[in-house]
């Protein structure tokens, strides 16, 4: 311990008296550190938004359509001719299951939304049901929520994202005024609570509506979807298997035949967010490893220059009794210093970048003890990969041939 302790003396020593090798040794290694722990808070942030915000409603949600979860062009023409799902069958589970605590139904689609001389042109447009589960979410601020007569009557009601009430109804409250969507004219009847922005696009840009009244002119299509919450105390396979034999009761589809709906849950659509990015943030952080190899390569030739000035003074180090061993440590913990210091460095800055990007994009982004631990254990290996070869030459020089280096 106490030669260890000697030789990382004298390796922060030779350091300090090398200042400005040492400062462009560390340069190379910092970027790559910058790089990986910038995309690693990136990658976090975006799972654990993902995960909590944008599947926020739980992982007992099930969610039934026409189309389902579909990975490639000629599977998804093949369900496109499936014919769609429709408030028949929402009706259906709401009136027949038993194992469901919430049905649900939502359709989305576009149109010009205005208020007197204010439009939004191509705005999102939301039917829903009277306690959605989608509305988890987004709690109302003002006002009240749909209620199940909205539905019953087709009641021409709406209610306001955050940002679509500030943008038609900027400093004023908008419950209470008229609004049109399309030729339509609607009653705003609520505010949602505002809930933030993904990537820079707004999540409080739309307008909310029943969805039998905008199933009565935009159609129900492909895009219905149902949603569906288990009882506490029944399992998440038994509720889709009684979704199941509910909905191909409803269509008529005989024994033997396949379905033509697909049931699946938020587990399964995060299993596929994840299926789906993990090859891309391999890629991303592969291009940070080959930033650290760089920094690495240059790492070593410096220890390498390093060795040649210091010759004599391993040749005297040996002739008074240094081992090889205290001679291979004492470079090997150069390395590490330099590595070390150069990740501590990195990690604190690629923090500062991730917050940064997060800031000025809204790309979401997580600081975590893992990443912190990944930057210094990347830049701990890096020190002992490349500085052993250095340190080996070092360590095999001999003493009387390295006291006659001038």
């Amino acid at each position: 311990m106490r030669l260890a302790a000697e030789g990382l003396r004298l390796g922060i020593a030779s350091l300090r008296a090398h200042k400005l090798r040492t400062g462009l040794t560390l340069l190379g290694h910092v970027m790559g550190v910058i790089t990986i722990i910038t995309l690693v808070s990136l990658i976090q942030g975006l799972n654990h938004y993902v995960s909590e915000k944008v599947l926020l409603q739980g992982a007992d949600l099930l969610r039934v359509t026409k189309l389902g979860l579909v990975l490639n062009e000629e599977e998804l023409l093949k369900r496109l001719r499936r014919p769609d799902l429709g408030m028949e069958h929402y009706e259906a589970l709401a009136s027949r299951s038993e194992t469901l605590r919430s049905v649900g139904a939502i359709l989305q689609s576009q149109a010009r939304v205005r208020h007197r001389d204010r439009k939004l042109d191509g705005h999102i447009v939301v039917g829903l049901t009277a306690g959605s589960p989608f509305l988890d979410p987004y709690p109302v601020a003002e006002g009240r929520d749909l209620r199940e007569e909205d539905g019953t009557r087709r009641a021409k009601v709406a209610l306001l994202g955050a940002d679509t009430a500030k943008q038609l109804f900027p400093g004023r409250d908008p419950v209470g005024a008229e609004i049109r969507i399309g030729n339509r004219r609607y009653t705003v009847i609520g505010v949602y609570a505002a809930r933030g922005s993904l990537l820079g696009q707004s999540t409080d840009a739309f307008v909310a509506i029943p969805v039998t009244e905008m199933v009565s002119w935009a159609g129900e299509g492909p895009g219905f979807t149902l949603l569906a919450q288990p009882r506490p105390e029944v399992d998440q396979e038994e509720a889709m298997e009684e979704i199941r034999w509910i909905l191909r009761a409803s269509r008529g589809l005989r024994p033997g035949e396949a379905d033509d709906f697909e049931v699946f849950s938020s587990d399964a659509l995060m299993d596929l967010y994840e299926r789906f990015t993990q090859g891309g943030f391999a890629v991303l952080v592969g291009v940070g490893g080959i930033s650290l190899v760089v920094g690495g390569i240059v790492i070593m030739n410096i220890m390498l220059v390093s060795v040649v000035e210091r010759t004599r003074e391993i040749g005297v180090r040996k002739s008074v009794g240094a081992r090889r061993r205290d001679i291979l440590n004492q470079f090997l913990l150069e390395a590490l210093c330099i590595t070390l210091a150069g990740g501590a460095i990195g990690v604190g800055a690629g923090f500062g970048v991730a917050a940064l990007v997060s800031l000025l994009s809204g790309f979401p982004a997580r600081v975590t003890p893992e990443a912190t631990l990944l930057g210094l254990g990347i830049s701990a290996l890096v020190g002992l990969v490349f500085g052993a070869w250095p340190a080996v030459r070092a360590s095999r020089l001999d003493p009387v041939d390295a006291l006659r280096r001038e």
